[in-house]
């Protein structure tokens, strides 16, 4: 059975489906193949820098039977330095020595549609295999797919309501101290207002799950996303049903509530 005729089936029911879409990062499919390749508005979509060849020494070879590779953190200043990239972010989720040290990775040497040949470094907060997205790219193009995205779940296959997947990682800069900001940024909810904006104005409605702090979390659930489900609740809630004592739950609740989520 295909998602449509899924979602016409919870609807026979009294029921509805829930997609869901991530607006900050895909995966390596089409969209980042075309990307690689500098075809159209497509490297737009991502966060990814195209190095110029005579600084290809400073990037690290790719494996065998791998598209690219990680970059330490020396090599990741080296590039900043450059004004090629943004620099370290200000933590490494899944960090792992030898598989992942920083949140860039560089690709091979890859022939363009154009003809000529390039090497990319690209930004994933996640796995390498999950390319970030550029909210801030001139083209827009990164918002247009998202969009298009939501759309086209809720008109053509159906689905009532979306859920946002790893929706507070929209927006990165320098900031005048020379940090990186990239978790809480303003980007991230001014994304979220546009698409649970949307979302609402044809009928559906959103949810969001946020890795981020309680003040983060209100921040963006005004005018964001319709509902929030969070990580921060849960060892509350895994403490009561293991010792029996429900203080932390309860200290977590009324931080909830205080913060209005």
């Amino acid at each position: 059975m295909c998602i449509r005729d899924r979602c016409k089936s919870a609807a026979a029911h009294h029921a509805i489906a829930i997609d869901d879409i991530i607006p900050s990062h895909t995966g390596k499919g089409a969209d980042f193949r075309l990307a690689e390749m500098g075809f159209e508005e497509y490297p737009g979509i991502y966060h990814m820098i195209r190095i110029r060849e005579e600084d290809w020494p400073l990037l690290p070879d790719v494996p065998a039977g791998s598209d690219s590779v990680n970059l330490s953190a020396e090599t990741v200043d080296q590039l900043h330095a450059k004004g090629y990239i943004i620099g370290q972010l200000p933590r490494t989720i899944f960090y792992e020595p030898g598989i992942k040290e920083t949140d860039w990775s560089a690709t091979g040497i890859i022939d363009g549609v154009d003809g000529i040949a390039r090497r990319w470094v690209y930004l994933h907060y996640f796995k390498a295999g999950q390319p970030a997205l550029n909210w801030l790219d001139p083209s827009f193009a990164a918002q247009r797919m998202i969009i298009g995205d939501a759309l086209h779940s809720l008109d053509v296959l159906g689905a009532s309501g979306l859920r946002l997947d790893a929706n507070g990682f929209l927006g990165i800069e320098r900031t005048h101290a020379g940090k990186v900001w990239s978790e809480g940024h303003p980007l991230a909810v001014v994304g979220n207002q546009l698409i649970a904006s949307m979302v609402r104005k044809v009928g559906g409605f959103t949810f969001q799950e946020l890795n981020l702090t309680v003040d983060d979390i209100a921040t963006m659930s005004h005018g964001g996303a319709d509902l929030s489900y969070d990580f921060i609740t849960r060892p509350a809630y895994q403490h009561a049903l293991v010792t029996g004592d429900t203080e932390f739950l309860r200290m977590m609740l009324k931080t909830i509530h205080e913060y209005q989520i």
